[in-house]
């Protein structure tokens, strides 16, 4: 009885994680607290295959992450809450989630690579270059 209790739940983790990775739509998470910018990825953005889910908060993120990680994340560095986008990207990275920061502001972020950067432009280049990096780490 007890065996066979321990084998259904091992068989069912199993075929979750084979459902998460070959089946379930890739899922992209975008931490962003401006109206206007949201409404601009969804409409620029040409990422019809991933689901994407827009915050414009990080309360709830370790829970969220825990239930159900996303596939990579975009997140604003500035944000509204007490945390920037660079505290963002260390939280996904130790939990090996793939994770770009998209910004507006010019200088360096202390402690972030200029290539885990996507500057935000007038122009098309920065919703192409954010697909050109969701396509490459999913």
């Amino acid at each position: 009885m007890i065996l066979d209790v321990l084998f259904t739940g091992l068989l069912w983790v199993i075929l979750m994680k084979l459902w998460q990775k070959h089946i379930k739509q890739k899922e992209i998470w975008v931490f962003e607290d401006s109206e206007s910018d949201i409404m601009l990825l969804k409409i620029n953005l040409q990422l019809d295959d991933y689901y994407i889910r827009y915050f414009k908060s990080v309360k709830g993120l370790r829970f969220r992450t825990a239930m159900s990680p996303p596939d990579a994340v975009i997140c604003d560095y500035f944000l509204q809450d007490d945390i920037n986008g660079d505290q963002v990207r260390k939280f996904f990275r130790r939990n090996h989630i793939p994770v770009i920061i998209t910004t507006g502001y010019d200088g360096d972020i202390n402690g972030v690579p200029a290539d885990a950067i996507i500057r935000k432009t007038t122009g098309q280049k920065c919703y192409r270059d954010i697909e050109h990096w969701v396509h490459s780490v999913t």
